[in-house]
Formats: C-alpha cells, structure tokens, sequence
C-alpha cells in the first residue's frame, strides 16, 4: 500500500467525481481509476459503489476513510513540524534598531535562548528608516514617530516615555523640579550621534518644536557623553527609559523632566505588511513581547 495511492483515495472519497478529482490531480481519470482499483485489491474489497458513471462510497469506504484522514493528517502534521525545525536550524534574522542599547540586554537573552538562529544587527540612521524599496529586513525596533504606517505593522512594546534631560550639579538649572525645553536654548547639548540615531534626532525634533535651533551638538560616545555632562560641557536630552539604560548613575547630575513641548517617544517593533513572517520571525516577535512584559523596565 502507497502513501500516494491513499492520497488519491481521501481525494475521490471527498469528491465522489472521478474526473474532478483526476483533473484537481493532475492526472488522467483512467490513471487515478487503476490506482484506486489497484488499492481496493489490496484491501480485498470495493471501496466505492459504482452506479453509471457515479461513484458513492461503500460501508467500507467510509469506515477507511475515517482512518485515512486522520492518519494523512498525522503525517502532514508531523512532515510540517520537522520542516518547521530545519528551517529555524538553518534560519538568519536581519534586524534594524533605532537604539541598541536600550534592547542590548533583550536580544542577548534572546541569542543566548535560541543559539541555531543566526541574529545579525544594524544601527540604522534616521534617513535610512524610510527607503522602503531598499528595506531587507525582519523586523525594526524603534520608535512609533519613525515608523511609516502606511507601509509597516507594528505592535508597541511599551508605554509612553517622558522626556528628561540631564544636567550636571554644577549648572544652576539642576536644581529645578522640571523644565521648559525652551529655558535651554542657549545650552549645548550632547549627543550620540550616530551611535544611537534616534536619541540625536529627538534633540533636533525637540529644539525645532521649541522654535529655537542648537547653540551646540557635542557628539560623543556613551562613556565621553557622561564625562562631559559631568564636566558640564552641555546637557543630555533623553527620555525617562534612556535615562535608566544609557546613563551612570552618579550623585554628579541631575534627572530633569521636561514639561514643554511634550514630545513623548514609544518603543515599538514593526515589520513590512502583508509580509509572511518565518518560523525564527515568530519566536523572536512573541519572545521579545513578553520579554517587555516580564521587563517592564527594560
């Protein structure tokens, strides 16, 4: 008995057409008629009552039918799941990330978990977040104010983040409660640069909603951007998560939150519509979910 033969057999048996169901084969009707009839001499028995040109399936055909199907179903089951597992052995992930040190610790855990994946990772700067008809990856991690809706779904990962900035002990304006963005038009400001694209175009965003452009943008990298806050050689503009993520803790600087404007930033993970997400695509979209939920903090 062939695997193919009992797959001919749950097609006509649903059917009861011997040339539909030869025609949805792709085969002749005479080819599909001699492999059942081969089937039935097998068993030792009619499987189908032949009345004119119509087929009706016997007791028999019915009562093998029942075991056909569940067992076909078995089998696609169990063919579908070793397929499944080859394809996250052998799976890549590319994905683009605004701030990388902000989910340093979740995709670590994340490869760590799942070690046959292959993750490779890109800063991407905030021009390259828009060419669509250049977009090669899984999925981008940002924030919802740099996500095109139009072209990508989303889910948001967490909740709204406030704006802060940080300023060292030696500037008057540290000891304030909270601030007007545009009290620091005259403050330099340092930034990130290209190490983290997202946190240096939300300075320029804020500057321009406050109708005011930067005195001066010192660029640093994360270790430089502290000494200096702490040098007061100008002040950081962040949110409440980056404060926590980005920055070292001392008792040199102050957390200021800012009360005008309020440009508020949501993390989020967003991939391309109506795109067919892969088996890795969905373990590291449901891992990285509820990593948010169990983090809440980050």
């Amino acid at each position: 008995m062939e695997l193919l033969q009992l797959r001919y057999f749950k097609e006509l048996a649903e059917s009861e057409h011997l040339t539909n169901t030869a025609k949805k084969l792709m085969i002749s009707p005479p080819s599909l008629s001699l492999t059942i009839s081969k089937l039935e001499a097998e068993l030792g028995t009619p499987l189908f009552d032949r009345v004119g040109r119509n087929l009706r399936l016997n007791d028999y055909g019915k009562d093998f039918y029942k075991y056909i199907r569940k067992g076909l179903a078995s089998i696609d089951k169990g063919t579908q799941e070793i397929s499944e597992r080859l394809k996250l052995v052998k799976a890549t992930l590319n994905i683009a990330i605004a701030s990388p040190r902000i989910w340093e610790d979740c995709l670590n855990n994340f490869k760590q978990s799942y070690s046959h994946i292959t993750v490779n990772i890109e800063t991407l700067l905030p021009k390259n977040f828009l060419l669509h008809e250049e977009w090669q990856y899984d999925f981008f991690i940002g924030i919802t104010r740099e996500i095109d809706k139009d072209f990508f779904q989303y889910r948001i990962l967490r909740k709204e983040e406030m704006p802060v900035v940080l300023i060292s002990k030696n500037n008057p304006l540290s000891e304030l409660k909270s601030v007007d963005f545009r009290q620091l038009k005259n403050e330099s400001f340092i930034s990130l640069g290209e190490l983290n694209p997202t946190s240096h175009k939300f300075i320029l965003d804020m500057c321009e909603l406050s109708n005011f452009k930067p005195q001066k943008i010192v660029k640093a990298n994360y270790f430089t951007r502290m000494k200096y806050l702490e040098e007061n050689k100008g002040i950081v503009l962040t949110s409440e998560l980056g404060a926590d993520r980005n920055s070292i803790m001392t008792d040199n600087y102050s957390v200021v939150p800012v009360t005008f404007p309020m440009l508020t930033r949501q993390q989020a993970i967003a991939l391309e519509k109506d795109s067919d997400i892969s088996a890795a695509g969905k373990l590291f979209l449901d891992f990285i979910v509820q990593y948010c939920c169990d983090h809440p903090n980050l």
